[in-house]
């Protein structure tokens, strides 16, 4: 996959998902990552220049709705990929009742894959944010 400049609104958007308290709460490094990479991406979408203000903060809430709900319900799976494929379930059925939007597609277990937000992920990273908890003191 081509990597591609962000807009400013997008990467925002990005560290919203990705600086979310509790976000990935329960689950390894490996799973976290993986769900943060996805989130990543659809941030990017939510946040594309046709949106408005309004459907992408519907659609970065929806995101994180179902990031929580993979890592409180599904920790125990050891694929990451079956936990970006859940998310991606849960979350079609919530933009689909706003308005419909392209998600970036899943790749077959065992695949490998560059997100487009993967550089941004690496910075935050960089910047000593956990992936899987934040603490504050």
């Amino acid at each position: 996959m081509a990597e591609r400049e962000l807009t400013a609104r997008q990467e925002r958007a990005v560290e919203r998902l990705l600086e979310a308290e509790g976000l990935t709460g329960g689950l390894n490094d490996v799973q976290a990552e993986a769900l943060l990479r996805w989130a990543a991406d659809q941030a990017v979408v939510a946040a594309a220049p046709d949106r408005s203000d309004a459907e992408t903060a519907a659609f970065i809430q929806a995101i994180g709705t179902a990031i929580r709900r993979v890592a409180r319900e599904y920790a125990a799976e050891d694929d990451p990929q079956r936990l970006v494929a859940r998310a991606t379930q849960l979350l079609a059925p919530a933009l689909s009742a706003a308005q419909p939007f392209a998600l970036p597609a899943v790749p077959a277990s065992g695949q490998t894959s560059v997100p487009q937000a993967a550089p941004h992920i690496a910075d935050l990273a960089r910047r000593r944010i956990s992936l899987t908890s934040y603490c504050v003191g």
